[in-house]
């Protein structure tokens, strides 16, 4: 026969466990009314006063590209660096280990 002691069990264990899932359940409302009721701002970027003004933008609308195209500047160019060429996907044999 065995003998097994136990020590007396307050009453508080029951509290605790209430008030863990009740700060549980404020954290998890918090967090949906943040996530989903809150309007954010999208933008909050202050322009420079030379991009604020119109005027300067409808210049724009009097470019022609050929003008660009047909500059000697333009044609003296030269491409320095190569294009990217993609690497070879998969495997060249499906019998062959990666």
């Amino acid at each position: 026969m065995a003998i097994f002691i136990e020590e007396e069990k307050k009453g508080g264990g029951r509290w605790f466990g209430f008030g863990i899932i009740f700060i549980s359940l404020i954290i998890v409302g918090a967090a949906v009314y943040y996530l989903f009721f809150v309007q954010t701002q999208l933008f909050n970027v202050v322009l420079p006063i030379k991009l604020q003004s119109i005027d300067e933008l409808t210049k724009i609308a009097n470019f022609d590209p050929q003008t660009v195209i047909n500059s000697d500047f333009y044609k003296s160019l030269r491409q320095v660096i190569p294009p990217p060429s993609p690497p070879p996907a998969g495997n060249a044999s499906p019998f062959n280990v990666f």
